[in-house]
């Protein structure tokens, strides 16, 4: 199965865009590998290809982003805390955004260990997923 994200620019985001070109431009990518590796799995996950590599690309960026190279026994319970800290603005957002990394984390592992995966809104866990990454990236862009 196929997908892509659609974006919408309205006029009063126009600021915040010019903002946000202007700190990726100032970025050294090659002296910043996490934040290489994130943007480049995130631009990865927005072409054409099945979800199940869509997940995997994303968790990727995730790892490079918040891990920084350490290695942990479950990632998506580390990834899911930091990023529900970074993006959540109260608990109950929070939670969600733990809970739903933690899934996709899961279901990467399933995916890349070779079981079956049928999952009937995979497109909704791809779609979320590739929001908080782009959120982070944009948030942690130093």
């Amino acid at each position: 199965m196929f997908g892509t994200i659609g974006i919408t620019l309205y006029p009063e985001d126009k600021e915040a865009i010019i903002n946000n070109l202007e700190k990726i431009y100032a970025i050294e990518f090659d002296k910043n590998s996490p934040l290489r590796i994130a943007c480049s799995r995130f631009d990865r996950s927005l072409h054409d290809m099945d979800f199940e590599d869509k997940i995997i690309d994303l968790c990727i960026g995730f790892e490079a982003l918040y891990l920084k190279g350490e290695y942990g026994q479950d990632k998506g319970q580390s990834i899911g805390l930091g990023c529900s800290m970074l993006l959540g603005l109260n608990n109950k957002e929070r939670t969600k955004i733990y809970n739903n990394i933690k899934n996709a984390f899961k279901i990467r592992n399933d995916i890349i260990h070779g079981k079956s995966i049928k999952i009937k809104n995979l497109h909704i866990i791809v779609s979320n997923l590739e929001d908080y990454l782009r959120s982070s990236i944009l948030r942690l862009i130093p």
